[in-house]
């Protein structure tokens, strides 16, 4: 009988939660006070809206930026006081290893922070500032001038800087963050076998490790990581705007995106995926790159790969995890690009779709 316990045990804990969060397609605004119901209900825990004092708010927009794809993107305007506005969703089921990832975009101004925590309290579900005791991951972005970030994270009680690959508004990211509140090392597969050093995280940029085993803050060891949060604040005249979407949340580290669809269209990738020809064509200096994406509420990982005729990458786009339905791309030439031939290359997941495209100088 022990032993059939200790199996269901074990075997629980094997089973990964993994939610994907998007903001569905309506469009809203909130400018005042709290609400757990202006955002669409989440997968798992409660998503809630807070506006203080300084003015800013958040909107559900649609159409937005195209890199997000077709549905609605949250967009938050900073308070312009310390009095913070922020977007969370806590009281999900968590565990000591977990995983949270999400398309960002900052743009707007030269003033002001916004930050992303995860952790466990009561700073999740009330209306104060991030506590370094309640957060594992901490991070914070400063805007500067012109048109730049400056990212950080929370070591212990103290900041320290992120290397440059995460430093541009007007830019799309999409950040990973693998997360372990455990004295193992944990293994996970991201770009090849990743590990993770005990009571430490791992921060990806667009595919790319820019923070490797990096410190925790404060939360204390072991503790369950259940809730996550983004706010904003201290920016003159409400200049520091974020654009969110396509948020997944796990307790394991170990999950493939790709089988985050709807299980009542588990056959969309059978189903096959749909690149057009782009417009313009031939082009000067820019052209459109529409795709389709099958199923219905199925998620990809997408990228955009631009090669020459010699199959030297030109221009490499990673669109982040999109969607079913019909997207569409703005790509602008290379200014060193010579007139010629060119191959799109279109990866959904692990399939590939290419075709020639004529750039005209």
């Amino acid at each position: 009988m022990k032993f059939l316990f200790l199996l269901i045990i074990i075997s629980t804990e094997l089973i990964a939660q993994t939610y994907f969060y998007d903001f569905g397609a309506e469009t809203a605004s909130h400018l005042a006070d709290t609400s757990t119901v202006f955002l669409p209900q989440p997968p798992a825990g409660t998503a809630r809206v807070r506006v203080g004092s300084g003015g800013g708010g958040f909107y559900l927009e649609n159409p937005g930026i195209e890199a997000f794809g077709s549905g609605s993107e949250l967009k938050g305007i900073a308070s312009a006081t310390s009095s913070v506005n922020k977007f969370s969703i806590y009281g999900y089921p968590g565990g000591k290893t977990v995983y949270v990832g999400f398309l960002i975009r900052f743009s707007g101004g030269s003033s002001g922070k916004w930050y992303f925590c995860s952790g466990n309290g009561s700073t999740y579900s009330n209306n104060a500032i991030f506590r370094s005791d309640q957060s594992f991951i901490a991070l914070r972005w400063t805007y500067l001038q012109p048109d730049s970030i400056l990212c950080e994270f929370r070591k212990g009680s103290s900041w320290g800087k992120i290397p440059a690959a995460m430093n541009r508004q007007n830019k799309t990211y999409r950040v990973e963050l693998y997360a372990n509140n455990s004295a193992d090392t944990l293994n996970y597969r991201k770009s090849g076998d990743q590990k993770i050093g005990a009571y430490a995280f791992d921060f990806w940029v667009n595919d790319t490790l820019i923070g490797d085993d990096l410190s925790k803050a404060l939360l204390p060891d072991s503790l369950i990581i259940n809730a996550f949060m983004f706010y904003g604040a201290s920016s003159d005249s409400n200049s520091a705007i974020i654009y969110l979407d396509d948020i997944v949340y796990s307790d394991s580290v170990n999950f493939t995106p790709s089988s985050l669809q709807n299980r009542e269209n588990s056959s969309a990738k059978s189903m096959g995926f749909i690149l057009h020809n782009n417009y313009p064509n031939p082009f000067n200096p820019e052209t459109n790159i529409k795709f389709e994406l099958p199923g219905k509420n199925a998620y990809y990982s997408v990228k955009l790969g631009i090669y020459n005729l010699q199959g030297a990458l030109v221009d490499k786009i990673n669109l982040g995890y999109l969607k079913s339905g019909v997207h569409k791309y703005h790509w602008q030439a290379k200014k060193l690009m010579a007139s010629g031939e060119y191959i799109i290359r279109l990866e959904v997941d692990e399939n590939v779709e290419s075709r020639k495209i004529t750039y005209i100088k």
